[in-house]
């Protein structure tokens, strides 16, 4: 008979389920880690748990990296620098390259707490503090860093995009920052799967950027449910203006490919309208240094 002992994974996974009062409140399908960098004893305990959970028969070499003295090093990625003669594509190619470099999070903790409810300045602060520290990250963690990173870049507009998608009877959130820059459309953030993270900037319209996310879900054996778009996010790091994560909500259905379009289309013109700023001549460097 199995095991009913309730470890201290599975219990941070419900606790992130249940509000202060008792009732439930929006599935977060993993812990996030509240003390903040370094990390703090129970959440050291609770990232060589799940290890040990996911490959419980390699628990005597978890074990033994866990008690090492002496680890090989790993190398520190550096955030880049934007300079002011390198063109503005080159300058996304760079930011996404140095987020592919943090790698994906597998650990089972979200190591930075990223609060949706901050102003964009808050969420900036959280961004310095992952590029301080270089660990890996979540989608979530991945869109804050975007914005910080693309804040330099004010001829391109950045606006959140998020997934609601199910695959075997679960349901699965995904976020990706949504980019439109000289008539085009793409995507930056990251995944665990390849698909779902960056899209270049080759689509022409913000409907054929979301019906690529749909076949690539598909690809990967999800069927897309749902689609929120948000608005521009100021460029302007020292706003406490909040980010606009949910301004349209786009059902995916087998036959509402033509009411979905429209719907995103319509949206899309006052993105276009909305928080446009001129091109400037210099752009100020972002460094990985504080």
């Amino acid at each position: 008979m199995p095991s009913t002992r309730m470890t201290s994974f599975t219990k941070a996974i419900k606790s992130a389920s249940i509000s202060s009062d008792g009732s439930k409140k929006f599935h977060v399908p993993f812990p996030i880690n509240k003390g903040g960098v370094p990390l703090d004893e129970p959440t050291w305990d609770r990232l060589w748990e799940y290890a040990t959970e996911l490959y419980p028969d390699h628990r005597a070499q978890i074990n033994h990296i866990r008690i090492s003295p002496c680890l090989e090093e790993v190398p520190i990625p550096h955030a880049p620098l934007l300079q002011f003669q390198t063109s503005t594509t080159e300058c996304l190619n760079s930011i996404q390259s140095y987020i592919h470099s943090l790698t994906y999070n597998h650990t089972g903790t979200q190591i930075f707490d990223i609060k949706k409810t901050r102003p964009l300045a808050g969420l900036m602060d959280t961004a310095k503090d992952i590029v301080r520290e270089s660990l890996p990250i979540k989608c979530l963690e991945a869109v804050v860093l975007s914005l910080y990173l693309t804040s330099p870049l004010t001829t391109v507009n950045r606006f959140p995009i998020g997934f609601k998608s199910e695959q075997k009877g679960r349901l699965h959130y995904h976020i990706v920052l949504g980019l439109s820059y000289a008539g085009m459309y793409g995507a930056m953030g990251i995944s665990r799967r390849k698909e779902l993270m960056d899209k270049p900037l080759v689509f022409r319209n913000l409907s054929l950027l979301i019906e690529n996310f749909n076949v690539s879900y598909a690809k990967n054996g999800h069927l897309l449910k749902k689609v929120r778009i948000g608005m521009n996010v100021s460029h302007d790091i020292h706003s406490m203006e909040k980010v606009a994560w949910r301004c349209i909500s786009v059902s995916f259905k087998p036959n509402n490919y033509s009411d979905r379009r429209t719907k995103i289309y319509n949206f899309s013109k006052s993105l276009r309208s909305y928080n446009t700023l001129p091109e400037i001549k210099k752009r100020v460097p972002i460094s990985s240094s504080r």
